[in-house]
């Protein structure tokens, strides 16, 4: 049976395993354990009938990047799932930093898209068809580059997470504690398929902190703990988020490039 047509802005689990730099083992791994990022709306399916959207590219890409790092698979994948779920709810999406192109100094004329106005629109949400442009459309893009403002993430003696701003020397705030240097996120506990993440505010009672002293307290605590893990590292590992994003749709246009040559 023929495989069943996924539109361009769709990607199979083969597509996944490339862009994320993982084996199909690997992905069809994930896939049984229940830790591959979910299927698009409406076409979930069984091992390569699956299909999948930006969202779930982004959160293979950040899973890949983990393993890559050194992280176990299965850790990596509980933890770059917590991540993506939370970005999804959040701001819809992990940050491929993509935007940053449409503003100065790397477009030339911010305020105006920098690709021809006769092109299809799209939603510049999307970070397929916005990476599409940019590319494929434009002279500014810069392949297998780090951004200012992109996201970081670093991992503190395979423990502690905490995320910050490449080449942004800037406070994270705190609802508790005074401007941080990193924002504490996540604590891992167990390893491979014991694995835990627990995110920083798990058990606290309120986030009224300013009626609710004792989780104020508790916060309080909790920060100071991360931040002294990562002040007194022994490892540590950095991923830049925005990087692995961008770089697993240069991969992916790649290998649709290749496959279409050979076809």
């Amino acid at each position: 049976m023929a495989r069943p047509f996924h539109a361009e802005d769709r990607f199979s689990s083969r597509e996944l395993a490339v862009a994320a730099e993982l084996t199909p083992r690997n992905v069809s791994l994930l896939i049984e354990q229940g830790l591959a990022p979910p299927a698009a709306e409406g076409e979930g399916g069984r091992g390569g009938h699956r299909s999948y959207d930006g969202v779930g590219l982004g959160a293979i890409a950040l899973l890949g990047a983990f393993h890559k790092a050194g992280m176990e698979l299965l850790v990596a994948a509980r933890l770059a799932g917590v991540m993506a779920e939370d970005y999804r709810h959040t701001k819809g999406r992990l940050p491929s930093n993509l935007q940053t192109y449409l503003q100065r100094p790397l477009n030339p004329t911010p305020g105006h898209q920098p690709w021809d106005r006769c092109l299809p629109q799209f939603d510049l949400d999307d970070d397929y068809w916005l990476h599409d442009r940019l590319r494929f459309h434009t002279e500014i893009y810069q392949p297998w580059t780090a951004l200012r403002g992109d996201m970081v993430v670093e991992i503190v003696d395979q423990t502690y997470v905490l995320t910050r701003w490449h080449d942004l020397e800037i406070g994270v705030f705190s609802p508790v504690s005074k401007a941080m240097p990193a924002s504490p996120e996540y604590r891992i506990t167990g390893r491979g398929s014991e694995a835990r993440i627990a995110a920083i505010h798990e058990g606290l009672k309120s986030f009224d902190f300013s009626v609710d002293r004792e989780s104020a307290d508790a916060l309080r605590e909790q920060e100071g703990a991360y931040l002294h893990a990562h002040q007194n590292a022994v490892t540590r590992l950095r991923i830049n988020v925005g990087l692995a994003i961008r770089n697993s749709l240069d991969r992916l246009a790649d290998d649709r490039a290749g496959r279409r040559k050979a076809a």
